[in-house]
Parts: structure tokens; C-alpha cells; sequence
């Protein structure tokens, strides 16, 4: 039918866009190399395309929300720019937004981190990684995008609570108890945001993006990342935090993972350097916490049914429980037994 002519036209005429780009980044005529959309993913803003050719294979990254252009590719290209020397991210080829939001780069060859706790080698080698992009200053550097959009943290947080309790009083089965509770997380959300702003805090060169689906364990051991759109200028501690609380992942991070990512990192300071850190990842988690908590009650709001709903494998009412006990923590140690002893929530009707 109709539908299925336009969608092989689009196809057809996006292709022909990432080829112009080849074309135009190695000199290849369109016989001699061959694009092929990789399938996306449902939460995806871009659409990755395979490049095999005479040369090295290559990456097309296509994007695709206008709201995100031109800050998304070209913070994506300038991040790889800076980091070609070190071998931790993909080798940039091309970009000319007049030629499209279309990033090339060279493929990263390596196996994405499985979803298990991870072996203190990887964790070692991420935090020398970021260490690597510590070294590089701040000089004519970029804002990342979590810097950007950090301000906004408590306002969102605030206001999805605030639909979410809205939206639980005219359900069945649905508790309003916790009313009185998010207001507590709510202060405490932003105590620790008044408390972090208020500290003095150097910035250095940092990933927004902490999941293990960005991160490449390569042929040789090395950790190497990739996605690299929201990178730029942060808080270190925030990009530690976030790895360690993003809901893809955090239950897969134990104490003793937590603490070897730590003890690395910290191992490539200098004695008198950053001593604030811990105190600043542990507050920034606290934020982090509240955040995710909101983010998932406020997306179960838009959902016609939650009854089978799971977040990362796991069933909503469980990852918010997990989240709910993080937010009222200021421990990792903390959260373990919270973990335990508090009384569950039914968020969403099971």
C-alpha cells in the first residue's frame, strides 16, 4: 500500500543522504561500499548505520530529534576530536552539518559490557579512562549536557511527583501514602542540590551518559566508550554517581564494585586533590535518587497499564522500591538495610 511505498522511499532517500557523506568523508564511490540501518531501539533518538567498504568498517550516527541540533553531533564529533590520541573512543572521520546531523566515525571493535556485576579489571579500566579525561583540563572546552540541564533536576522531580500523586488518588489499589513521604524526598533533594551548589567545584571533561550498553570491552582488555553526544564540562562526581544510580544498572553494582571503581580513580589523584569527591558522589546520588524515583512514577502515569511493566528485568514496583530506599539513604550501607526493613509501596497495580 501507500504506507509501505513511503517508508521504502524514506529508507531509499535516507541512505542516500549517509552516502553523500561517505562519499564525501573517504573519497568512495557508491559501488564500493554498502549501508546497512542497524534496527533501533524503541527509546533511540538516531539511527546507526553499518559501513563496509574498502577502508576501515565505519559507524553513520544519524540524528534525528531536531531539539537536539546542532549541539548533539557536534558535541558528539568535538568529543571525539579531542579524545583521538587517547584510544579510548571511536576515531572520527566526518562531520559538516551542511552536509546533514550525520557523524561518522570508525567502528570500536569489542563486546558491549553484559549486563552482570562487572570484574574489578573492567572497573579499573573505566576509572583510568576517566582519569585520561580528567588530565585534559577544561581550557576551550564545551558545557555537557547534565550541566546544562542540572538546574532543572529539582523543578522536574518536583513536578512528576506532583503528577504522580494526582494521578494515585483516583486509582484502585494504588496507595496515597506516600504523599507525606515524597515531600520529605522532595527537601531532600534539594538540600543536596543547594548543598552542591554552593560548594566550589572544578569542572573537567566527563560522559552524561554512564550505561554498561555504552561501554566496549576491547580485544586487548581496554575499556573503551562510545555515544559521546552529551560529553563535555562536569563535575566528576556527578558522572561517578551516575554510573553507579542509572536505573539500567545499579542493581548490578555491589559495595565491593563500588568500592574498587573508587579506590582507582582516586589512586590517580593527587594526595591533596579533590578530597570533597566522596561527599559530592554521595550527594549527588541522593539527588540522582529522587530523580529516577520521580522519572519512573511520572512515566507509569502515561502508561495505559502497568500490570506487567518492567524496568531493566525487573518489575516496576520492585525497581521503584529500590530507588525509594536510595532516595531516603545517605549511605550506600544505608540502603542495603533500608533495602530490607522498609515497607513496600504498591506504586502500580500488580
Amino acid at each position: 500500500g501507500p504506507g509501505v511505498c513511503w517508508a521504502k522511499q524514506q529508507e531509499f532517500a535516507v541512505n542516500a543522504t549517509i552516502a553523500q557523506v561517505v562519499t564525501a568523508a573517504t573519497g568512495w564511490s557508491s559501488a564500493q561500499f554498502q549501508v546497512q540501518l542497524r534496527p533501533p531501539l524503541t527509546i533511540q533518538s538516531n539511527n546507526l548505520y553499518d559501513v563496509m567498504g574498502p577502508g576501515p568498517r565505519l559507524i553513520a550516527k544519524e540524528y534525528l530529534n531536531k531539539d537536539e541540533l546542532p549541539a548533539a553531533p557536534t558535541r558528539e564529533f568535538l568529543s571525539l576530536q579531542l579524545l583521538a590520541p587517547y584510544n579510548i573512543a571511536p576515531q572520527p572521520r566526518f562531520f559538516d552539518l551542511a552536509e546533514g546531523p550525520i557523524v561518522l566515525y570508525e567502528f570500536m571493535n569489542g563486546e558491549m559490557w553484559p549486563e552482570q556485576s562487572p570484574t574489578p579489571a573492567m572497573l579499573t579500566g573505566l576509572a583510568e579512562s576517566w582519569l585520561t579525561m580528567r588530565r585534559l583540563g577544561s581550557d576551550g572546552l564545551w558545557a555537557s549536557r547534565g550541566l546544562e540541564t542540572l538546574p532543572q533536576i529539582v523543578v522536574n522531580t518536583g513536578k512528576r511527583l506532583q503528577t504522580y500523586l494526582e494521578w494515585a488518588e483516583g486509582q484502585i489499589g494504588v496507595t496515597t501514602a506516600f504523599a507525606a513521604e515524597s515531600r520529605h524526598l522532595l527537601q531532600r533533594a534539594a538540600t543536596a542540590h543547594e548543598k552542591l551548589t554552593a560548594r566550589p567545584i572544578l569542572h573537567y571533561f566527563c560522559r552524561s551518559d554512564p550505561r554498561f550498553a555504552n561501554l566496549i570491552h576491547r580485544p586487548d582488555g581496554r575499556v573503551g566508550m562510545v555515544d559521546w553526544e552529551d560529553a563535555g564540562l562536569h563535575d566528576p562526581a556527578y558522572a561517578i554517581a551516575g554510573f553507579f544510580g542509572h536505573a539500567n544498572q545499579e542493581h548490578l553494582l555491589t559495595a565491593t564494585d563500588r568500592a574498587v571503581f573508587m579506590a582507582a580513580y582516586r589512586a590517580g589523584l593527587a594526595a591533596d586533590e579533590d578530597p570533597e569527591l566522596p561527599a559530592r558522589v554521595a550527594l549527588y546520588e541522593r539527588l540522582l535518587s529522587v530523580a529516577w524515583l520521580a522519572l519512573l512514577l511520572g512515566a507509569g502515569c502515561n502508561r495505559p497499564d502497568q500490570r506487567d511493566w518492567q524496568v531493566h528485568h525487573m518489575p516496576v514496583n520492585a525497581k521503584l522500591h529500590r530507588f525509594r530506599a536510595r532516595a531516603l539513604s545517605d549511605t550506600y550501607a544505608e540502603f542495603e538495610q533500608k533495602l530490607m526493613t522498609l515497607e513496600p509501596i504498591p506504586f502500580f497495580p500488580t
